[in-house]
């Protein structure tokens, strides 16, 4: 008993003491248990109690955790023992005669420190500050003119107070009375006027009545019998129907029609509710913010006394979305509704023409006016027909039809066009057409071949020959002396080169027949021209045909060598 071993059976029994079983903080300790001191718990009397909260990790509101023992004060509070068996928390309240900004502690949580309020000094804000003194309810204010003297005298720091030199109308420690026969004209004036009508009724009173301050009250001034025009407790205000000249006024001037209201035009008057000025109620049309000297808006001056009223009916044809006047007063100014146009939304809008006068103008339509083939619609400028412009290839007030050029290649209902194709030399022509368009009806193109071309499509050639390359027998090249068996045209069609059985080869004039035809001397076989036609390769030679047409014999540029076919790559790269 009261012994402890380190194992089973122990090799050692230590016996159980205060300081190495209960760790210091036991009152006793019966066999190995700890009967722990106020304040400590635990099997070994190892936590601090007294800041705990029961049953819980957490120290109690002020108390702070070191080493897991709330042994110590929070910040902001402040203990009374080591350990604390209490901890406040500083408050301005409390600690700070209620006139501090913040509270904390010291750092060492022994007292609190007070962060004053402006005004207050000393460790617990009790003192007034530098320049402040203590008013009659014990809270520093400035010592200022406008604070400490209620703005009626001047301030002066009398050591560690404060006193004022009062105005000549005010008396009191703070100037916060009047002297007698002076009274305040408004509960918050800073100082106080003497009670005579010149000087607290404005001159505007038959009598003024002083009545002294009660105790704990103020003087009391009576302005009585306001003058004609004032009113007011003071008689310091116009009366209504009268406007003044200042605040308070000096003089209330009545509104009347003749003098404040222009040329006759109002009913009546009156100020405008602030007396400052008055306020003309006209008669109809007139606008009151001139005094009825001119027309309100959406008026216009009818002769000098009338003003008359701008209609949609009357001005806009009936066709106005809004009427209103100009600026001057002299027209009316409508704003037309859809459709309308002009001054007086008598006009059709650009791009409608009138239907039936005057009660509809109608918007041109693609649907409406034009077919599908239209690109776009509008009016004619004088608003009588709608202009369709025709996409390409159509013509026509509807674009119902192919324009010269172009021929019909599909029609609707009625013999509508509804598809034109335009007239190529190309695809109508055979590439042989100096020029093409379409006839009347525009059912076919007409071609207009090239000389030596003849035929609808150009398609047959007039002098003798086929086509380019193409073999063929007969005769018709004059000076040939042998069946022709092989042709070549150059691109621009003007230039013939015919090879005939015999191997000799000559250069004709395609576009004139009777010319005389040009031996190309030792040329041979079939061969092609460049596409610029500015080559000519034949067998075995390749010539510079830039220069047919002058004076032979033409010298070539280089002999290939060989036979067979000669041809240039479409884009001339290669032979």
């Amino acid at each position: 008993a009261s012994y402890i071993g380190d194992a089973t059976p122990p090799t050692t029994c230590m016996l159980c003491t205060n300081t190495n079983r209960c760790n210091g903080n036991a009152a006793s300790v019966t066999g190995c248990a700890c009967m722990c001191q106020t304040g400590w718990e635990g099997e070994q009397c190892e936590s601090w109690s007294t800041g705990l909260v029961s049953g819980g990790g957490s120290c109690k509101a002020g108390f702070a955790d070191a080493d897991h023992v709330c042994d110590g004060c929070a910040a902001s509070y402040i203990g009374d023992a080591t350990p604390p068996t209490t901890c406040t928390a500083c408050t301005s309240e409390e600690h700070c005669n209620g006139s501090a900004d913040s509270v904390t502690d010291d750092g060492s949580r022994g007292q609190c420190v007070c962060t004053c309020r402006n005004g207050w000094a000393g460790a617990a804000c009790s003192e007034c500050a530098d320049g402040y003194a203590a008013d009659e309810a014990g809270l520093c204010v400035a010592c200022s003119d406008a604070v400490y003297c209620n703005g009626g005298g001047v301030a002066t720091a009398t050591g560690g107070g404060c006193s004022c030199e009062c105005d000549a109308s005010l008396q009191g420690d703070r100037c916060e009375r009047c002297v007698g026969g002076y009274a305040r004209p408004e509960a918050s004036s800073a100082t106080c006027r003497e009670c005579t009508v010149a000087a607290y009724c404005g001159g505007h009173a038959e009598a003024a009545s002083y009545t002294p301050a009660a105790e704990g009250g103020a003087a009391v001034c009576e302005c009585k019998g306001c003058s004609s025009g004032f009113v007011g407790e003071r008689c310091d205000a116009c009366a209504a129907g009268y406007v003044g000249d200042a605040s308070p006024p000096s003089t209330c001037t009545e509104c009347t029609i003749d003098g404040h209201c222009a040329g006759g035009h109002a009913v009546s008057v009156s100020d405008d509710g602030g007396r400052g000025a008055c306020a003309c109620q006209c008669k109809g049309g007139w606008d009151p913010a001139t005094g009825c000297g001119v027309c309100s808006a959406g008026f216009v001056a009818n002769g000098p006394d009338a003003c008359l009223e701008c209609t949609g009916a009357g001005h806009c044809s009936g066709h106005a979305a809004q009427v209103t006047s100009d600026a001057a007063r002299k027209e009316c100014v409508c704003t037309c509704s859809d459709m309308w146009a002009g001054a007086s939304c008598s006009e059709c809008a650009a791009g409608h023409v009138l239907a039936a006068w005057p009660a509809l103008c109608k918007a041109c339509s693609l649907e409406a006016d034009c077919s599908e083939n239209a690109a776009s619609v509008t009016d004619d400028g004088s608003r009588n027909e709608c202009v369709c412009t025709c996409k390409a290839g159509f013509e026509g007030g509807s674009c119902d039809r192919c324009r010269a050029g172009y021929f019909v290649s599909s029609t609707g209902a009625g013999g509508v066009a509804l598809a034109c194709t335009q007239c190529t030399s190309a695809d109508h022509c055979s590439g042989n057409a100096a020029a093409v368009t379409s006839d009347a009806a525009r059912g076919l193109c007409e071609c207009t071949c090239r000389t030596g071309w003849a035929g609808a499509r150009c398609d047959v050639w007039t002098l003798g020959a086929s086509a380019s390359g193409a073999n063929f027998s007969g005769t018709g090249f004059p000076a040939l002396g042998s069946r022709p068996v092989y042709n070549l045209l150059s691109p621009d069609g003007t230039r013939h080169v015919v090879v005939g059985s015999d191997g000799k080869a000559y250069l004709y004039d395609a576009t004139d027949a009777s010319a005389a035809p040009v031996l190309i001397d030792g040329a041979y076989g079939e061969g092609s021209f460049s596409a610029d036609g500015e080559l000519l390769a034949l067998q075995p030679y390749l010539f510079d045909a830039s220069v047919f047409g002058g004076s032979p014999p033409y010298s070539p540029l280089l002999d290939m060598g060989g036979g067979g076919f000669a041809e240039f790559s479409p884009d001339d790269a290669e032979l």
